[in-house]
């Protein structure tokens, strides 16, 4: 099974408007290894990229600030890419409801999410990526995570 370590060409993008959890979320994927993390605290900046499918993982938070939702962005990427996409939010959400709308949703985790937790999830996009699995988003794992 490969590690997180071996996979520095991960590009993750985090969608997340708390400073110190985003900053949390960064320094954490830096720790794995990984040197390809983007950071946007707009919905609006996702929908707007052009080559929004370039991302291997999209980290997503619902209340964003901005007119659009993390729900609005995702909905976008999940029509014109296979990207996986995990929610993290601190709000309950009807995990069903939303796998309807986002087809490529990996799992849903509660914040705060402990670095274990979102280091199974990282290898778990890259083991599915190894695998050869093209459309490793469309049968999610819907796992409700949190710290621990």
């Amino acid at each position: 099974m490969p590690s997180v370590s071996k996979k520095k060409s991960l590009n993750v993008l985090i969608v997340e408007d708390e400073p110190i959890f985003r900053m949390d979320l960064s320094m954490n994927l830096k720790n794995f290894g990984f040197d390809g993390i983007e950071e946007t605290i707009y919905a609006e900046d996702v929908i707007a990229t052009p080559d929004m499918c370039r991302y291997d993982l999209v980290l997503m938070d619902i209340r964003l600030k901005g007119k659009l939702t993390g729900l609005d962005a995702a909905q976008k990427i999940a029509s014109v890419c296979t990207t996986p996409i995990m929610i993290i939010s601190a709000y309950q959400l009807d995990v069903d409801e939303i796998r309807k709308k986002v087809p490529t949703l990996i799992g849903f985790a509660s914040k705060p999410i402990s670095t274990r937790l979102l280091r199974e999830c990282i290898d778990g996009v890259i083991r599915s990526a190894h695998e050869g699995d093209e459309a490793y988003g469309y049968q999610p794992r819907i796992v409700s995570l949190s710290a621990g």
